[in-house]
């Protein structure tokens, strides 16, 4: 597990560090599922995008 981060005298949690990196991730793969029409399919996009998001940050927090 990360440390704090030091930033300006302020200490952040690691979990935004976790944050931050399955936003990175997130964002090219929403773009792919617009961009191949796969969020078509989904009853309510808002949620999926959601969920994905979740599933992400899960899985970084697991294996780092």
């Amino acid at each position: 597990m990360w440390r704090e981060t030091n930033i300006a005298g302020v200490f952040f949690s690691p979990l935004v560090a976790y944050m931050l990196a399955a936003l990175l991730i997130y964002l090219p793969l929403r773009w792919l599922l617009i961009r191949l029409g796969l969020l078509h399919w989904v009853w309510n996009p808002a949620l999926a995008e959601t969920g994905l998001y979740i599933c992400l940050l899960g899985a970084l927090v697991a294996l780092l």
